[in-house]
C-alpha cells in the first residue's frame, strides 16, 4: 500500500532535485507523506503488539485443552 499510495512521490522528489523548491512541488511531497504515514505506522506499530503478545502471552479469556 506504501508503494500504490506514494506513487505520487518519485517524480515530486524528481522535479525537487532538479528544479527547485516550489510550493506544488512541496505540496505534492506533503500530500504523498500525508497518504503513506497510516501504513507506514501500521509497520511499525504491529510488530510491537506482536512482541509484546509474544512475551506477557496475556490470556484473553481464551482456555485451551
Amino acid at each position: 500500500m506504501i508503494r500504490l499510495r506514494g506513487v505520487a512521490l518519485g517524480p515530486a522528489l524528481r522535479d525537487l532535485c532538479l528544479h527547485g523548491s516550489t510550493p506544488e512541488r512541496e505540496a505534492a511531497i506533503v500530500r504523498s507523506f500525508s497518504h503513506t504515514r497510516p501504513f507506514v505506522l501500521a509497520i511499525w506499530v504491529l510488530p510491537v503488539i506482536t512482541a509484546y503478545v509474544g512475551i506477557a502471552k496475556p490470556d484473553f479469556g481464551v482456555s485451551i485443552q
